[in-house]
Formats: C-alpha cells, structure tokens, sequence
C-alpha cells in the first residue's frame, strides 16, 4: 500500500493492489493509516485499486478520449 497525503487538496489516497484491497481487514487498515495523521477527519480518503491493464495504455485511453470529446464539443459550437 502506498498513502499519498495533498495537504492543498485536503485528500489522502491510498494506491492498494487488488488483492490488498480484498484483504480482510483493509478498511481497518486505511481507518488506521487516516487517524495517525492531524486533522485527518478534515480529509477526503480515495483508495485507488490496481487494475488487470498496465497504465500507461489506459491513460493514453483516457487522454485520448477526452481529446476526441474536446474536438467534438469544438465542432458542435
């Protein structure tokens, strides 16, 4: 499990592989990690699971489809 904490943000998220998140006792887990830090009930918890593609294909999915969503707004003005 990796714990990013954005102070700006006020979110703290947690990056888990599937099967940490299908562990028992996670949610244990992540209430644990969030009460160490100050002010914690102040922010936003994310948990981020790893998926069965590699990322770099579904990021360049995701910016490519919202190019092609920006392109067709563009031409509907």
């Amino acid at each position: 499990m990796r714990i990013c904490v954005n102070e700006e943000s006020k979110m703290i998220q947690f990056w888990v592989t599937k099967d940490e998140r299908e562990a028992e006792g996670f949610m244990d887990d992540v209430r644990r990690a969030s009460a160490a830090l100050s002010d914690s009930n102040k922010f936003k918890k994310i948990v981020y699971v790893s998926g069965s593609q590699p990322l770099p294909t579904l990021t360049y999915d995701i910016i490519k489809r919202n190019k092609t969503i920006r392109q067709s707004g563009a031409m509907e003005r």
